[in-house]
């Protein structure tokens, strides 16, 4: 059985929620997702490393973690992922659309970002973002799921 480390971020900013709208793959429509990634054990450090190295290369700004809503755990085809979800807030830089390049370096496709309230989020269906687990996720945030960041401990 094959096990992989992937992180999500929830970028929040008062009561709005940072989105971006990508594909999962080139055959699937475009859908709103929360920035996602893998814990790469060549580039990052720490899997909290890994969460901000996916903020800057997905929606172009530097974030500090502040909290964590959970880790989050799938078995597709075979594949275990086990997905540690944190809430950030931007320390530096405007989201935006990462260059067409790098997102090609990094096999991604996104074509926008974009600000959500959590009214927004309630009144939006399932079916407009990428994942079970992401729509999961978003609602966990809105019911004011958190957890201490001293709850990962990296040794």
């Amino acid at each position: 059985m094959s096990t992989q480390l992937k992180v999500g971020i929830l970028i929040v900013d008062d009561d709005r929620v940072l989105l971006i709208k990508e594909k999962d793959n080139p055959e699937s429509p475009m859908r709103w997702n929360f920035i996602k990634g893998t814990y790469d054990e060549e580039l990052d450090k720490t899997i909290t490393g890994a969460a901000i190295r996916e903020c800057r290369e997905e929606a172009c700004v530097e974030v500090e973690l502040t909290d964590a809503l959970g880790c989050y755990f799938s078995n597709i085809d075979g594949k275990t992922r086990a997905q540690f979800n944190f809430l950030a807030k931007i320390t530096d830089g405007t989201p935006s659309v990462p260059p067409a390049d790098e997102q090609r370096r990094h096999d991604e496709d996104i074509s926008e970002v974009r600000w959500f309230s959590a009214e927004e989020l309630r009144s939006m269906p399932p079916e407009e973002f990428i994942s079970q687990k992401t729509y999961v996720a978003l609602m966990d945030h809105l019911r004011g799921i958190r957890y201490p960041l001293g709850i990962f401990r990296e040794l």
